[in-house]
């Protein structure tokens, strides 16, 4: 998806989505709030299905 070496239109916005995926996952600190965030989503989507 490197927009250097793939010419598709969208290579630029999947890469960025891509990078701070990766900034996200590799940070324990910043992982760590992101499956707080996330399992309060989840926690919050069950509850109302209910």
């Amino acid at each position: 998806y490197h927009p250097d070496f793939n010419p598709a239109t969208d290579a630029a916005v999947a890469f960025t989505k891509i990078t701070k995926a990766y900034r996200v996952l590799k940070d324990p600190d910043t992982r760590a709030r992101y499956d707080l965030m996330l399992a309060r989503a989840v926690g919050t989507h069950r509850s109302n299905a209910a």
